[in-house]
This record gives C-alpha cells, sequence and structure tokens, in this order.
C-alpha cells in the first residue's frame, strides 16, 4: 500500500521535483529557499524545518536580495524558488 502511494505521489510531483530534491541532497553549501507572499510564508517554513532537521538552509526575501541580501548566496548553495 505504501509502494502504491509513493508511485502515485511520484506521478503527481514528476521529473522536475525529483531533480530539485536530487539538486538538493547532492548541495555542498546552504538550501537557499526564496518566496513572495504566501509563497515566502511557506518558504520560511520551509528554510526552518531544514535547518531544524540538520540540513543548513536559509531565507532570503526576493526583494531583500536586490538590496543586497543576495550577498548570503555563495557558491555551493542550491535556491530553492517558490511559487505560486
Amino acid at each position: 500500500m505504501a509502494v502504491r502511494r509513493n508511485r502515485q505521489a511520484q506521478a503527481r510531483q514528476g521529473e522536475a521535483f525529483a531533480r530539485a530534491v536530487q539538486a538538493m541532497l547532492a548541495c555542498r553549501g546552504r538550501t537557499v529557499v526564496m518566496g513572495m507572499g504566501k509563497s515566502g510564508h511557506v518558504g520560511r517554513k520551509i528554510a526552518a524545518t531544514l535547518s531544524s532537521t540538520g540540513t543548513p538552509a536559509l531565507f532570503v526575501h526576493p526583494a531583500e536580495a536586490l538590496h543586497g541580501d543576495l550577498g548570503m548566496v555563495a557558491a555551493g548553495d542550491v535556491v530553492l524558488a517558490l511559487s505560486n
């Protein structure tokens, strides 16, 4: 039953989701989560959850990134950009 649910979830999420997860797993730096509005609220929670479970992560607001916060993103980081 669990295997069937996993296959159904994979079919819904598609190959792009699997590539995003692989990029995060292979990341040698931090996972930088970005999002604005509701996506930003979700992004903050994702970054906090990743950090609390041992994955180096931070949230950067896209508007703030344009005004200097983009400097927090370093070589080796992966960016998870959320949108509706």
